[in-house]
């Protein structure tokens, strides 16, 4: 509805991917070159987590296990599951799937990660993700999955309760860190903007989604 609002002849039909990349070098949908990903140590002290965060993302174990995963969530059987409610199928897809796409497809960590500006689109940050193109790729794959959820299960996703933003957000001032807490980030030599692998849940989350799904295949 926006992009036909615009009227703007540049701006497409935004669609997700219908099969989400499966080779590195995709000739469309690549995985993002980023030097010396197989050497953090050749990367600032405060962005090794996150370098071997991606090349976890980007391993031939992540891969396998991960389009597996995204095989098992399209599944009308997994789908029509009593125990798949849309809230748990949301959550499944998040912490599997979801995250690991966004630190696969993340490009190299940009230098400031306050920057405003549409030149940081990394991927990997919920502060910039939504200006990179991968970001509309990949969450039109995720909306495709709800449609699949709607069909499966004769409903239709009710979202009426779901969190809505403000309509004016609060004073800028408000939404950054107090004085101590800002000192105490900058000495941790972290960014001032969120954790260094802001799409990586908890291992016992990841653990309990792989169970779930997983005991689907048995």
């Amino acid at each position: 509805m926006m992009l036909s609002n615009a009227n703007d002849p540049n701006w497409g039909k935004v669609e997700g991917w219908s099969n989400i990349p499966a080779m590195p070098d995709d000739p469309d949908w690549p995985e993002p070159q980023i030097p010396n990903i197989d050497n953090p140590t050749a990367w600032p002290e405060n962005i090794r987590d996150t370098i071997e965060a991606i090349a976890g993302a980007r391993s031939a174990e992540a891969l396998t296990t991960n389009m597996g995963y995204a095989t098992t969530l399209r599944d009308p059987a997994f789908l029509t599951r009593p125990d798949i409610t849309l809230d748990k199928y949301g959550e499944l897809i998040e912490i599997t799937v979801h995250n690991w796409m966004h630190m696969r497809f993340a490009a190299s960590p940009p230098a400031d990660f306050e920057d405003e500006s549409t030149a940081n689109d990394w991927l990997g940050a919920p502060f910039s993700s939504h200006v990179n193109k991968y970001f509309w790729k990949l969450h039109g794959w995720i909306d495709d999955c709800i449609g699949l959820w709607e069909i499966e299960n004769e409903k239709q996703a009710d979202f009426s309760s779901a969190w809505r933003a403000p309509e004016e957000a609060p004073p800028w001032d408000d939404l950054l860190p107090t004085p101590a807490a800002e000192m105490a980030i900058r000495k941790s030599k972290a960014p001032l903007f969120g954790p260094l692998q802001p799409f990586a849940a908890s291992p016992s989350a990841i653990k309990s989604a792989q169970q779930v799904i997983e005991s689907h295949k048995k």
